[in-house]
């Protein structure tokens, strides 16, 4: 995991269990931890290390749903609490704390995250649901201030198939945790980059008729979907690649946010040219490549797709993706990464939707970050969308 804040974040959702006899899988128990069930861990941080590895020898996070684990106690935060950056640590007493006698107390399972370029102010809330976050713009002041009043909000997100790729439509939800953590520009889950993508699809690709741009769900391609079920994510890309077949209009772009190792970055897919330009806001050095798991799945499923070309359309193709760093906007602060991943794709989707050769030959490159506004205008757009659509319309 990259180490960029002093915050907190929420890892999994889980529930806290007695422990009469102080054991966990014939492990007796720290005094300064909880015994945790975990019910479900966030498919973004399944590869963060245990606390304390189990005795099956389970070490990551993802694989840990419907298991009993040891958690530190002040890295679990309940449902009734505020997330706040813990003071430095006293020495435990003994005791069982929640759910120690009358059975399991819900909570979530929290990791504070090491230092980095840009330290926020800890000593806030990091969470803005019930009180005042300053320093909004309009929409996202207004946002907060709704979600303030809603703070056990569950909003549904609908994927359409059209859109996401998918053979059916897909229904996730929106909670107000993925919303605390937009509002604090803490590091942006895939909740938001779907909302965002919804947003791209209504207010632009949809209305100027863009039907040559499409999207791949970054819950589906994820590299935590990957240890899960690395079949099932390149049969996802595969299928996606080959329904380009039957449209009228094949799609120029395929745009694929990609998280992997606590990082996002933008993979645009040319089907035509058989291009994969690499939007990456925190470029290594050259040079230094970044090595992605994602791009060995991409790669195979563009093979089955290039088998299954008739004959005279595989001679234009290459039989391999070519993949292409973009010299792009570099991040300064380490959690904007998905804030950059949104706004490389709104400049495709703006600027770039009608251009049909090279695009690394046409796009205006810049190593510059972007500045606090071209993001706040982001977090605005996303804002607007979400408030109008799921809290105002919510119901109708």
């Amino acid at each position: 995991m990259d180490e960029y804040n002093g915050n907190l974040v929420v890892v999994a959702d889980g529930h806290v269990e007695p422990w009469p006899n102080d054991l966990v899988h014939h492990t007796k128990m720290m005094e300064t931890h909880y015994k945790v069930g975990v019910d479900k861990p966030y498919s973004e941080f399944g590869e963060i290390d245990l606390p304390v590895p189990t005795p099956d020898r389970l070490t990551k996070l993802g694989k840990t749903e419907g298991s009993y684990l040891q958690w530190p106690k002040d890295l679990v935060l309940f449902d009734d609490e505020e997330m706040v950056t813990p003071p430095p640590k006293k020495k435990a007493k003994p005791h069982h704390g929640k759910g120690s006698e009358k059975g399991s107390t819900k909570g979530s399972c929290v990791l504070k995250k090491g230092s980095g370029s840009k330290n926020k102010d800890t000593s806030k809330s990091d969470n803005p649901i019930g009180s005042k976050v300053d320093g909004l713009r309009v929409e996202c002041e207004l946002l907060s201030y709704m979600m303030s009043n809603m703070p056990k909000l569950s909003s549904a997100l609908s994927l359409p198939a059209s859109i996401f790729s998918y053979k059916k439509d897909t229904l996730t939800s929106v909670k107000s945790r993925d919303i605390s953590e937009f509002l604090t520009k803490d590091f942006a889950g895939i909740k938001v980059l779907q909302v965002y993508m919804m947003y791209l699809y209504h207010e632009y690709i949809f209305p100027l008729k863009l039907s040559h741009i499409n999207f791949l769900c970054p819950d589906a391609i994820s590299c935590a979907a990957m240890k899960k079920n690395r079949l099932s994510v390149i049969d996802y890309i595969k299928d996606a690649f080959l329904n380009e077949r039957k449209k009228d209009v094949q799609s120029k772009f395929l745009l694929a946010p990609y998280h992997e190792g606590n990082h996002w970055v933008l993979i645009v897919l040319d089907l035509v040219l058989g291009l994969a330009y690499v939007f990456d806001s925190a470029t290594p050095p050259p040079p230094g490549t970044r090595k992605l798991e994602g791009f060995n799945f991409i790669q195979m499923a563009y093979r089955i797709y290039w088998t299954n070309l008739e004959n005279d359309k595989r001679k234009i193709k290459s039989q391999k993706l070519r993949f292409i760093q973009m010299k792009c906007a570099q991040q300064v602060d380490a959690v904007d990464s998905g804030y950059y991943v949104m706004k490389y794709m709104h400049d495709v989707v703006t600027v770039y939707n009608e251009y049909k050769d090279n695009l690394s030959e046409g796009y205006v490159q810049r190593e510059m970050p972007y500045s606090d506004e071209e993001l706040e205008e982001t977090r605005e757009q996303w804002a607007k969308y979400f408030k109008d659509n799921y809290l105002m319309d919510a119901g109708e």
